[in-house]
């Protein structure tokens, strides 16, 4: 409370106003010391001038007893201390009379000094003859009392003043200003309450984002991972689908010279239709891969399509292709083997040359069907090739996204700190004010 605002306020304000009074009072002081003493003075001449005309009669007469009388009834009045009459040419006093310690009148028996009273000396004078002098002395200690009571009443009246003020400001400050700002003190202090308490779920969310999104940064980067690995399977396999295209092709070209070797096949027709036949059987086999081939080429271009969530398929389904595509060429090649020995029986078999054409014809058929097919397996996996290109290139954008979106979750969560910090200040700030203030049932 020593601290607040309101003590500091009163205590200026009890100063100021006692310093006001002092100061009045030290004027309305000495003004009443010099008027007091002023009309003491007067007084004085007056009780000189009437003591030396009553005195007049008794000094002529030396009526002492009269004299002390008229004494008696002047010192009357408690101002006057002492009086001391003197004939013109007499050394001893005529009459001399002061008060004693209890303030009562009695007879002077040594000379009255006059340092400490108003002193006045008046001649008695009778038909303008001198008769004497007339000294009186009048105590100052009521006007020190008059004084002294003066004083007493103006520290009165600067301690009800200041009392007054003081209660009066106490009253006007606490409902002015103590009030009004303790009320928006707690409206502060609530406030930077709840902005702390959204600032640490803020920063509780953001914290909870930032592990999210790196876990995710995580997990991206092995499905990115993975479908590199895809794609470089499915590169392999349209590598490999080209390679068996050209084999094909020879094959194809190595036909053609078996039908151009078949006039002279005449003694091994026998021998020619059964290697035919088993070379039918071959390239029955070689279709059914190729078929097989077609329907994992096209599960794999639906795994391309949602490569983002089944990459660990799309690597089976790459891997059973490349497995059928190896398994074409080895028929391929067991047919070219079943050929060669067919054209060798072809040239031990002219007489079965007609029958034996005919077979090459429809190998020939069915070598186009497997090249036609082959293209078809190279052409969607390089169609898958570019698809699984264009998703690394989505993901790609997704991965930097996802960065992005970590470093503004970061930034976020730095941002909703220096909230909670600010709020935590401005908290502190709102018990300063009310320290200052001083209303501590706020």
């Amino acid at each position: 409370m020593k601290g607040s605002i309101q003590f500091k306020i009163n205590m200026v304000l009890v100063l100021s106003i006692t310093v006001i009074l002092m100061a009045f009072g030290f004027y309305d002081y000495f003004a009443a010391s010099r008027r007091l003493t002023g009309e003491l003075s007067q007084a004085a001449d007056v009780m000189a001038e009437r003591m030396a005309n009553r005195m007049a009669l008794p000094l002529w007469n030396a009526d002492n007893k009269r004299a002390a009388e008229v004494v008696i009834e002047e010192m009357g009045d408690k101002r006057l201390y002492a009086v001391s009459v003197k004939e013109t040419d007499g050394q001893e006093p005529f009459i001399q009379r002061q008060r004693d310690e209890k303030w009562e009148i009695s007879d002077a028996k040594a000379a009255i000094t006059a340092d400490a009273y108003l002193h006045r000396q008046k001649e008695i004078v009778k038909d303008g003859q001198k008769l004497g002098l007339v000294d009186i002395y009048i105590s100052m200690q009521f006007i020190k009392q008059q004084l002294k009571n003066s004083i007493l009443g103006i520290v009165l009246r600067a301690v009800l003043l200041d009392s007054c003020m003081v209660a009066l400001m106490f009253f006007l400050i606490r409902k002015i200003i103590i009030k009004p700002v303790a009320s928006m003190a707690t409206s502060l202090t609530e406030c930077s309450k709840h902005v702390a308490q959204y600032a640490a779920e803020v920063s509780g969310v953001n914290s909870q984002h930032v592990a999210g999104a790196s876990e995710q940064a995580s997990s991206l980067k092995e499905v990115f991972t993975s479908i590199q690995n895809v794609s470089h399977t499915a590169e392999k396999n349209a590598q490999s689908a080209d390679q068996a295209n050209t084999l094909v092709k020879s094959a194809k070209e190595m036909f053609g010279q078996a039908h151009q070797a078949m006039e002279k096949l005449s003694l091994s027709m026998h021998e020619t239709t059964q290697s035919s036949e088993e070379t039918s059987k071959i390239v029955k086999s070689i279709d059914g891969i190729a078929f097989q081939t077609n329907l994992l080429a096209l599960n794999a271009a639906v795994e391309a399509a949602r490569a983002g969530e089944a990459g660990s398929g799309f690597a089976v389904v790459a891997k059973e292709v490349r497995n059928l595509a190896l398994q074409s060429a080895g028929a391929a090649q067991n047919t070219t083997g079943l050929i060669q020995n067919t054209v060798q029986k072809i040239n031990s078999g002219s007489g079965l040359l007609v029958e034996a054409y005919d077979v090459f014809k429809k190998i020939i058929s069915s070598n186009e069907e497997i090249n036609r097919m082959f293209n078809n397996i190279a052409a969607a996996s390089n169609e898958q090739a570019r698809d699984i290109q264009a998703v690394n290139r989505a993901w790609n954008e997704i991965e930097k996204a996802m960065y992005l979106g970590v470093e503004k979750a970061k930034q976020s969560l730095g941002v909703s700190q220096a909230m909670h910090d600010r709020s935590t200040e401005m908290k502190q700030i709102v018990n300063d004010l009310i320290r200052l203030i001083g209303d501590r049932k706020f």
